[in-house]
């Protein structure tokens, strides 16, 4: 390393502290190559953009790398902390992946040498400059709590103010700037959980939902960014646990919401379950039928494999031939049981009508209809859970688009394999508690023994056999896409058949 005295280093240094200090808009850093001096300043700045000239880059970290462990060894020794802070920008700008200098900035930090918010914006141009500097990352998550306890306990800021929406931004910067950036969607997480711990309303589980499936649709290869979906669709998952639920993503659903996810479940399963509705006194078309009575609790049973199909009236639910079963058990369910009918409690005043019917799977039950779409509901426990897995069946749906659409994507196959282990956890919880349970869903440590979902006779004795609409659904659908691979690349062949194999060890046989 040059030991050499670089005599224009603290002009630079200064230089560039007056100007983050001046000027708090400057998002971007970068190196401008460049030869030769020629008796310039070195630094650059425009606009929101900072520049250092390349050819003083080496002597000037060679400074201020001498200078700082200098300080650290001789601690007896007082240095101007404001001496101290200029070095660590300048060697925190060149090179952030020094975990000592980092050390050093939070000692400023704890003693009020440094001004929270400004470290902020200093690290969010080192992470322009390196997108995928972990050190950076770990900076700013213990900043972050700084700054939030400083606004006090009712604190709760709309996104244009939100820090944690500015953590989002940044996060985003840099997945984009680096391929695979695995540290700027666990940064991603932190600030999820951080919200969450804070009770703060944004950023929010819908728009991170939303803004993630455009990221992954660009991105088809990166992998972190679908482990950053399959995070937020256990945390969707888990709301209808009780136990663990903390984030209230259910908290407030609009009707209308409800439904349409209520029908994504249905056309999910729309090959398996045939409705056809004999009221009478209307006249209306299959799919209106489903969307005015919507799903039941039977629904939700029969998808999971806790009930058996029955055929009531001229319903029918179909095999996976094609071909319908019937039973001469009749399904029914007492009309006191508030769990058991498809109402939803409205925060608005709204009519309501009872009538008898023939519900949309083969179950009959008491409907109530609002005059107001708009309004929101509180979901019952079972509705919670019929919005849940509608998450689960749009993600299955996203990965089953994208794989027919790009050839030979192994990560694809991969979030495949994801969402077949979830199905398996979501059947055997739902089974034995009637909701999804964090120890089965997210524990490595619950163990499911394979069973054999995919192959399973309607007639059998055994309730914990029963077929499952959902694994039929995602077997049948699974099956068109491999088909459909195998024509393709001999690369990707092996890729489906590594990914068959694990079916078959998971008991979903296709």
């Amino acid at each position: 390393m040059q030991e050499d005295i670089f005599p224009a280093a603290e002009k630079i240094l200064s230089d560039i502290e007056n100007i983050l200090k001046k000027d708090s808009s400057v998002k971007t850093f970068e190196i401008i190559p460049a030869e030769d001096n020629e008796n310039k300043s070195p630094v650059f700045h425009q606009e929101e953009c900072l520049g250092l000239a390349s050819w003083c880059v080496q002597p000037l970290y060679c400074y201020v790398h001498r200078r700082l462990f200098e300080h650290r060894r001789n601690k007896h020794r007082r240095e101007d902390p404001s001496n101290v802070a200029r070095w660590l920008l300048g060697a925190l700008l060149l090179n952030p992946d020094v975990s000592t200098f980092w050390n050093m900035r939070r000692e400023l930090v704890k003693n009020y040498k440094l001004d929270v918010t400004e470290e902020l914006d200093f690290t969010r141009l080192v992470l322009y400059k390196k997108a995928k500097c972990f050190e950076a990352f770990a900076y700013r998550r213990w900043l972050l709590p700084y700054l939030l306890d400083s606004e006090g306990k009712n604190y709760d800021p709309v996104p244009t103010e939100s820090p944690l929406c500015v953590e989002m931004d940044i996060t985003s910067t840099c997945a984009d700037r680096y391929a695979t950036n695995y540290h700027a969607f666990s940064h991603r997480r932190y600030v999820m959980a951080l919200k969450e711990s804070r009770g703060y309303t944004h950023p929010n589980f819908d728009s991170e939902w939303k803004s993630s499936l455009a990221w992954c649709q660009s991105n088809v290869s990166d992998y972190s960014g679908f482990c950053y979906r399959q995070y937020l669709l256990e945390k969707c998952l888990l709301e209808t646990d009780a136990n663990t639920a903390k984030s209230n993503i259910f908290k407030c659903i609009k009707i209308n919401e409800y439904r349409l996810r209520s029908q994504l479940v249905m056309d999910y399963v729309a090959g398996l379950i045939v409705t056809d509705d004999n009221n009478s006194q209307s006249n209306k078309t299959k799919e209106d039928s489903t969307a005015e009575h919507g799903p039941t609790l039977h629904t939700l049973d029969l998808l999971h494999g806790k009930a058996r199909p029955t055929a009531i009236s001229n319903n029918t639910v179909t095999g996976n031939n094609g071909s319908s079963s019937s039973s001469s058990e009749s399904i029914s369910h007492s009309s006191s049981n508030n769990d058991n009918t498809t109402a939803i409690t409205t925060t608005t005043t709204t009519t309501t009508t009872t009538t008898t019917t023939t519900s949309t799977i083969t179950t009959t039950t008491t409907t109530t209809t609002t005059t107001t779409t708009t309004s929101t509901s509180q979901l019952v426990p079972w509705q919670t859970c019929f919005h849940a897995l509608s998450y689960w069946v749009e993600e299955c749906r996203l990965n089953e688009d994208l794989i027919r659409m790009y050839d030979d994507h192994e990560t694809l196959w991969y979030q495949r394999r994801y969402l077949a282990h979830i199905l398996i956890r979501l059947i055997e919880s739902y089974k034995t508690y009637s909701y999804y349970k964090s120890e089965i869903i997210v524990d490595p440590r619950h163990r499911i023994m394979p069973n054999e979902y995919g192959n399973v006779d309607d007639m059998t004795d055994d309730k914990s056999k029963i077929k499952a609409l959902l694994v039929e659904a995602f077997l049948n659908r699974t099956r068109d896409i491999v088909e459909l691979a195998m024509k393709r690349d001999t690369h990707e062949k092996l890729v489906v058949d590594k990914f068959l194999r694990y079916l078959n060890d998971i008991g979903l046989k296709l």
